[in-house]
């Protein structure tokens, strides 16, 4: 009698290629895995985690198990290539000695019928499918370098065609029959002549599919040779669902899993979020500010065709390179062209600095209007970048980071694209280089910045929120411009990369990271798309009241 549901995840190889478990975000996969485990104890007396040493520190505060075992870490031990993914699922069935089903994490069981004979069933797959052709040319190319196998192993693969198991879900009460086969996959794997061909960077390819064919085809052949009584979930009718490998990652298929969530266990992720584990639910809006004060208008457009609008939290070491250099280079343009500085809550000395500067030039003309605020005192992109842009009188707002050259006249150059198009345009600078640091130069009109509430604030602080207003730009009607002219994109090298502009946010968004902080803000991205919810933060943006006009007045 099945009593006992296992997982089992080997979390350092995907952490080397910033994944989890195939899932592109960690939010995700913790999210998955913990529906998994929840729907689990409907029916399992005992809830059992194997895991490497990276995975029982990424899973185990979020989601709660039964028993917890290492055993996973032995494929570090023995230098087991990482893309063997199967082989978690093989440690943890030859170490249970106890009636079981091996469940994936984005397998999720929804009913077992009473009358259903699940809980009995000596082996439980979730289906049966014809073994792909290419297992088969991989098994010639073992043969050819007479690599160690199993007695009768090149005759089963001549026998012909037969079906091999899918372990979405796998096990039963044959632990003899699960146990042995488990230990013969290791021993085939492990095995000295083996693993040094397993091992070699040049074999990658050529044997990318064996540790499958050691679990799946290895297992078919023998159910099909003992005719070993099979239980199929796919041929039962029971209620599950299993999320394949190239849905994981999928927007559209993302979203539906947490608005599943949300329907089927209303409490959830509600109590998942309040563990303050960092995980978020990318359906529901975090208020990270709200302007308290009511019924401020937006600031109106003035005689100006542009605004730079800089925002900035802690960055003297970099705007002091680029902010004179830019206000020289586009003071020709001075009638038609105004620069807005907005510091946040600079503790870096930047506020001194600025007051040390000889600007009368540039502010008695209202060229360059400065400003600061101390509401917030971590950095969110998206609430610096609105609260700069409420300030701008110019009919085109362009957010330059304060790291970024506009350009000689690099206004007009905006400004002629801009006239080119009926100023019906998002135009984004960006020359498809991540590493030169331009990604966020992004112009706009500002009656389509305040038609679309400006950046949403309601993202995590960083990450995606370029593409996000890029994108609700397009869906109302912008067209997309992407000039990438060198002579106007540049940006002083930014050696501390994403970690300096991570820096002056919480303890746990740093834990998080930008990467995934950027993932999470790309799902919710689409799911405001696929609701046409184009307007953000109701139209009210950005910090409006305490905002202190820094230096000369006009």
């Amino acid at each position: 009698m099945i009593k006992t549901a296992v997982y089992a995840y080997w979390a350092k190889p995907f952490l080397e290629k910033e994944s989890y478990s195939n899932f592109e975000r960690k939010n995700d996969l913790l999210v998955s895995l913990r529906l998994s485990v929840e729907q689990s104890r409907k029916f399992f007396d005992k809830i059992v985690f194997y895991g490497d040493h990276e995975a029982i520190a990424q899973i185990c505060n979020v989601v709660k198990f039964d028993e917890v075992y290492d055993d996973v870490e032995e494929l570090n031990e023995k230098n087991i290539p990482s893309y063997f993914y199967s082989l978690p699922k093989v440690v943890a069935c030859e170490k249970m000695k106890e009636p079981f089903v091996l469940i994936e994490n984005d397998f999720y069981l929804w009913d077992i019928p009473k009358s259903s004979n699940f809980f009995e069933a000596p082996l439980i797959v979730e289906d049966f499918h014809e073994t792909p052709i290419e297992f088969y040319d991989e098994i010639d190319r073992m043969q050819e370098k007479e690599m160690a196998t199993r007695p009768r192993w090149y005759r089963l693969a001549k026998k012909g065609k037969f079906s091999i198991p899918q372990k979405g879900i796998y096990g039963g009460n044959d632990i003899k029959f699960i146990n042995e086969h488990a230990l013969e996959v290791m021993r085939l794997i492990d095995n000295e002549i083996n693993l040094e061909i397993f091992q070699s960077e040049e074999n990658e390819k050529l044997f990318k599919n064996t540790h499958l064919i050691y679990d799946l085809w290895y297992c078919g052949a023998k159910i099909d040779s003992t005719q070993t009584p099979s239980f199929a979930l796919r041929d039962s009718d029971i209620k599950y669902t299993h999320l394949y490998a190239e849905k994981k990652n999928d927007p559209e298929v993302s979203i539906k899993l947490y608005e599943r969530v949300r329907k089927d266990l209303p409490d959830f992720m509600k109590k998942i979020d309040a563990d303050g584990n960092g995980v978020y639910d990318p359906v529901e809006n975090y208020d990270y500010f709200i302007e308290p004060t009511p019924g401020i208008p937006n600031i109106e457009i003035g005689k100006k065709k542009l605004t730079f609008v800089m925002a900035l939290m802690n960055r003297k070491h970099q705007i002091e390179k680029t902010l004179i250099k830019n206000l020289e280079d586009n003071w020709e343009d001075r009638e038609d062209v105004e620069f807005v500085l907005m510091d946040v809550s600079s503790k870096d000395g930047f506020r001194e600095w600025l007051q040390e500067q000889k600007l009368d030039k540039y502010t008695k003309s209202g060229y360059l209007r400065c400003f600061e605020t101390d509401v917030i005192d971590t950095w969110h992109a998206s609430i610096g970048k609105n609260t700069a842009t409420h300030q701008a009188h110019g009919r085109i707002v362009v957010t330059l980071d304060c790291d970024n050259f506009t350009g000689f006249r690099g206004g007009k150059f905006v400004i002629e694209h801009f006239e080119k198009h009926n100023y019906n345009c998002v135009m984004h600078q960006f020359d498809w280089n991540p590493k030169n640091g331009n990604f966020g130069r992004i112009a706009i009109t500002k009656n389509k910045f305040d038609e679309i509430g400006g950046y949403d604030q309601s993202l995590l602080p960083m990450g995606y929120q370029d593409w996000d207003i890029i994108k609700r730009a397009e869906a109302t009607g912008c067209k997309y411009i992407n000039p990438v002219d060198a002579e106007y994109n540049q940006a002083i090298t930014n050696e501390g990369g994403k970690e300096l502009s991570m820096a002056n946010t919480i303890d746990a968004h740093k834990k998080m990271g930008w990467t995934e902080m950027n993932r999470i803000n790309k799902l919710k991205c689409h799911h405001n798309l696929y609701r046409n919810k184009h307007k953000a933060n109701e139209g009210y943006y950005g910090i409006r009241s305490n905002i202190r006009r820094i230096l000369d007045q006009e």
